[in-house]
């Protein structure tokens, strides 16, 4: 065996092991689609059918998934070749954990880390409030959505949203959105 191929099962093992320790049920990496999104919502309930989550949880873990992989396909910047989205759920004791993460430009990370600043400062019934607003609004719309996914997580969760912006280059940004769904809300 050549060193690199040694070097990749290693690196593939200390991947499988840092996904059991940290008890991920799915990870993806690539261009989010309406079928992939559909295959990884049908993965994630077979996962929870088995473990036997409960039905509440189980809507709000897919209500955040799937605002999760609209914001990664409306968000992703995809002018360059390796800008693919990363999709991750994970289970621990207290909950489950979802994990985001696309390129965006620049602006767009303005946009929405003032969003997201926004929507941490508000408490449980601030937001409640906010998302009624919202969509009271004259000024949302299907394409803007004025952020309402991520209120809307905001809201199902009752946690705080952790994001990070990482700059790629002068007009690039890596953005991850890290939310807790509790089993007992």
């Amino acid at each position: 065996m050549s060193e690199q191929t040694v070097n990749d099962i290693q690196y593939v093992r200390q991947l499988r092991d840092h996904m059991y320790m940290h008890r991920f049920m799915l990870s993806y990496r690539g261009v989010i689609s309406q079928d992939l999104t559909k295959a990884l919502l049908e993965m994630a309930e077979k996962e929870m059918i088995l473990t036997g989550t409960d039905l509440n949880i189980k809507k709000k873990v897919f209500n955040v998934m799937v605002e999760c992989l609209q914001n990664l396909t409306k968000y992703n910047y995809s002018e360059q070749e390796d800008t693919s989205s990363l999709f991750m759920i994970g289970k621990s004791e207290n909950g489950y954990i979802i994990y985001s993460g696309n390129t965006v430009l620049r602006e767009k990370a303005l946009e929405l880390k003032s969003k997201l600043e926004k929507i941490s400062a508000m408490s449980r019934v601030e937001i409640k409030e906010f998302y009624k607003s919202v969509i009271k609004s004259r000024e949302f719309s299907k394409e803007q959505g004025a952020g309402l996914g991520l209120i809307d997580i905001a809201k199902k969760t009752g946690n705080s949203l952790d994001y990070d912006f990482s700059p790629i280059d002068d007009k690039r940004y890596y953005f991850s959105l890290r939310t807790f769904i509790k089993r007992n809300n």
